[in-house]
């Protein structure tokens, strides 16, 4: 399906697309979904000491560096989808250790079922596609 701008909505913070299109081999339909702004970028975070996932540093829609991962496991957490798929985030972990991110409460990651952490090993990055109300693609 090819987008014409008849098919977008803008405003400060978000673009939406309306009606269906593919992401990453993925097709989205039935209704809206949203995008975060290319800008939203989080740098300098730090990993919640300890992990879990009810305390996990909360990150933004967008691009988010984790610089700080003292003791493996330690945590950071993705936003909810807000029912909107197409939401994503990129994590790069540049602490010294691998980190959990965990989906918001009652999401998932991949099939790894509600509430469980998908581990990012020390010096790599994931990206993260929310593709529904409570459910992350990662790639």
């Amino acid at each position: 399906m090819a987008l014409d701008l008849t098919d977008l909505a803008f405003n400060d913070t978000q673009l939406t697309v309306l009606g269906e299109m593919g992401i990453s081999g993925r097709v989205f339909q039935y209704g809206h979904f949203h995008l975060a702004r290319p800008d939203s970028t989080y740098i300098g975070l730090t990993a919640y000491a300890g992990g879990g996932q009810a305390n996990a540093t909360a990150l933004g829609p967008g691009l988010s560096t984790v610089t700080t991962v003292a003791t493996t496991a330690d945590s950071v957490k993705l936003p909810a989808t807000q029912g909107f798929p197409g939401t994503w985030c990129v994590v790069f972990n540049k602490g010294a250790n691998a980190m959990n991110v965990y989906p918001a409460s009652g999401h998932e990651i991949d099939a790894l079922g509600a509430n469980n952490p998908f581990s990012i090993a020390a010096g790599a990055s994931k990206e993260f596609w929310a593709i529904s109300a409570t459910a992350w693609y990662s790639k």
